[in-house]
């Protein structure tokens, strides 16, 4: 029995494109392949040496996914499919000119030959107006210097006979027959000035015309029609070999696509004059990404919770930061082994105007790949209030992070027409808005009185107006915020601003 691949003139299936965070953009492809028998199905595919994972059936038609990291899809392509009735067949097909749809066709006339054909992997018949000789493949060669010749071809170092020539190209046979065929070749050249060269390259992929680039320069012109194979030229490059998979091999599974990181949160706060800013789960320590700088510094050293087999104390590792249109890759140092899990992290220095931090308040995801572990993806949802406060602290000119208008509940003590300045608030006794009411002692030596009353709090400090401010929506504890003054409550600690000045750490007394 003779398989042969035929054209089938089915519609396009399904074509999916997957931008990466660079500037290259990889591309997979559903291709699909059935048989002309209704009881025969095509169970497995090896495309230029590597097995083909399968996406799905539907129909009778076996539906196969190409992904290409590199770039685009090509359109030719070395195939070996296996049917269910143990048949098989190993030829090129340019899938375009097919429209991605595969028809195999099981039974038929034999196509004429040099001699019978063994049982086991057939030679294919016409496949997208193309046929390969049971006698072998012709293979076009030339290089981009005008200013050489091709004398001798060798493959696997073993001298091969020139079939043709028309220069700049000669054409050599490839091995056809029934053993199965090898898309990546070892090509060596003998050149007319003496040099002797090697290249591995896919044969399938450039469509059996190798152009061999020696000087960069421009490639040659097409084909002359004197040979017997007539395509426009592809120049390739050195590429590793590609093993041959034997049929039939395990279905190996697309790459995971990194999951956002689950449970965690942007929080900002500002102990003693710092600012920090980390994405973690509240109360649980250090997170996935930490933030620090001093005030009015201009520059933020990140930590990274995550690690990877590159980093080591004090040594050097790359680190790529992707959001939207933003991507970048950083040097970081690491740091020394943590007591924690007992491995070293990334750390590296990034001033505040680097645009890093304009993508984390703009963007809705922000990635961290480090080194050759598997990227990590952060939510950037609720990110953008916890950046602007970060950087209106490290900034080295000071910067009023202005809170949107809050509306505050009915039962909310009534806002005062100069919220807009809270330090030329009238004086308020102690105690006149009612609640509880708790001294502090502050970092820098001072002192506050407190009242928290429903959705309102109130600061007291000796000399001073009072401050009315009211609750605030906020994801790292009880925000209240009155213009440019703000009181975070975490625990029994409250970390008091007043005016947009000094951020002070005060304790209950």
């Amino acid at each position: 029995m003779r398989c042969r691949v035929r054209g089938s003139g089915f519609l396009v299936l399904a074509v999916l494109a997957v931008a990466t965070a660079g500037t290259v953009s990889a591309e997979s492809r559903l291709f699909s392949v059935r048989t002309s028998q209704p009881n025969v199905t095509i169970v497995g595919a090896i495309r230029n040496g590597q097995q083909l994972p399968v996406a799905g059936q539907s129909d009778g038609a076996t539906f196969f996914r190409i992904d290409n990291p590199a770039g685009a899809v090509p359109c030719s392509n070395r195939f070996r499919f296996a049917a269910s009735d143990g048949t098989s067949v190993d030829a090129p097909v340019d899938l375009c000119a097919n429209n991605w749809t595969l028809t195999v066709a099981v039974g038929g006339a034999a196509q004429p030959g040099p001699g019978p054909v063994a049982p086991g992997p057939v030679s294919p018949g016409p496949v997208g107006g193309m046929t390969v000789p049971a006698a072998g493949q012709p293979l076009a060669i030339a290089t981009d210097d005008s200013d050489v010749t091709i004398t001798d071809a060798f493959l696997s170092g073993q001298p091969v006979s020139i079939a043709d020539r028309q220069d700049p190209y000669v054409e050599i046979i490839l091995p056809g027959g029934a053993q199965a065929f090898q898309c990546s070749r070892d090509l060596g050249l003998a050149l007319s000035d003496g040099r002797r060269i090697a290249r591995q390259v896919d044969v399938c992929q450039s469509n059996f015309v190798v152009v061999v680039s020696l000087v960069g320069g421009v490639p040659p012109p097409a084909i002359p029609p004197a040979l017997r194979q007539v395509r426009p030229p592809s120049t390739v490059q050195p590429l590793p070999p590609a093993p041959v998979a034997q049929m039939p091999a395990p279905v190996t599974p697309a790459p995971p696509v990194p999951q956002p990181v689950a449970g965690m949160q942007w929080l900002f706060s500002a102990p003693g004059g710092a600012a920090t800013l980390a994405y973690a789960i509240p109360g649980a320590g250090s997170g996935a990404f930490n933030a620090v700088c001093a005030a009015r510094s201009g520059r933020a050293t990140v930590t990274l919770g995550g690690s990877a087999p590159e980093v080591r104390p004090g040594g050097s590792v790359p680190v790529g930061f992707a959001a939207g249109a933003f991507n970048r890759t950083y040097t970081a140092v690491g740091s020394r082994r943590s007591e924690t899990d007992g491995l070293p992290h990334p750390v590296l220095q990034i001033g505040i105007g680097d645009p890093l931090w304009a993508a984390l308040i703009t963007e809705r995801a922000f990635t961290i790949g480090i080194g050759s572990s598997p990227p990590v993806v952060l939510s950037l949802a609720r990110s953008s209030q916890q950046v602007k406060q970060f950087l209106a602290l490290c900034n080295p000119q000071p910067v009023a992070v202005m809170p949107q208008p809050i509306q505050p509940p009915p039962d909310a003590f009534p806002v005062p027409p100069s919220d807009a300045f809270p330090d030329q608030q009238p004086p308020l006794p102690p105690g006149s808005i009612g609640g509880r009411q708790v001294s502090f002692a502050c970092d820098d030596g001072s002192d506050v009185n407190a009242t928290f009353s429903g959705n309102t709090a109130v600061v007291y400090e000796p000399g001073l107006p009072p401050v009315v401010l009211y609750q605030a929506p906020s994801q790292q504890g009880q925000l209240y915020v009155a213009g440019r003054s703000q009181l975070i409550g975490q625990g029994e600690d409250i970390y008091w601003t007043r005016g947009g000045g000094d951020t002070r750490t005060c304790s209950p007394q």
